[in-house]
């Protein structure tokens, strides 16, 4: 009995005999319903859709050379990326550029979610007036789903102006992490 190659594949399915006697599926894996468990690097970056591990829902890459006096209290700054999350984990990544008018003026930077300072990620100490020191913001943080504001803060902690260098973006990426 000949049997054809369309009729072949609809009888076995995309299993293939082995010359064990086994038969090994060569085609496409489909799944329906529960879960699989499979061994680890069973699955490579190239198998995974755009955006299915992660994805960037926002950024912020400018600086309009913004400065605030206020001392004691974390200030919002305009370094500002509202995003749409899906209420999953977020990373929080962001860079600035900052320089105090006062000569051992100190201040902290940090973010923050929907006006309120959430993590304080470092803190400078002029050596001089109008040094500029660079900052970096890296943190994880789960929102509410919905629409999130996430800003770049700053807070005074002795006399003097905080001034943002406008020679420098200060940079603001929000990566929600999805696997």
């Amino acid at each position: 009995m000949v049997v054809s190659a369309a009729h072949f594949k609809d009888v076995t399915n995309g299993y293939e005999k082995r010359t064990d006697g086994l038969w090994v599926h060569t085609g496409k894996f489909i799944v329906k319903g529960g879960p699989v468990d499979l061994p680890a690097g069973s699955i490579d970056t190239a198998e995974l859709a755009p955006g299915a591990a992660q994805a960037l829902i926002g950024s912020y890459k400018a600086n309009p050379g913004w400065n605030t006096s206020v001392v004691g209290s974390w200030v919002e700054t305009p370094f500002v990326v509202n995003a749409a999350c899906s209420g999953a984990r977020v990373r929080i990544e962001g860079q600035m550029a900052a320089h105090n008018s006062v000569k051992g003026g100190g201040y902290y930077g940090g973010g923050g979610v929907k006006g309120v300072a959430t993590m304080g990620c470092a803190y400078w100490n002029a050596p001089e007036a109008g040094y500029t020191v660079n900052s970096y913001v890296i943190d994880y943080y789960t929102p509410t789903a919905g629409m999130n504001r996430f800003a770049l803060f700053v807070q005074n902690v002795t006399a003097g102006t905080v001034t943002f260098n406008a020679a420098v973006n200060a940079m603001l990426f929000i990566t929600e992490q999805r696997a």
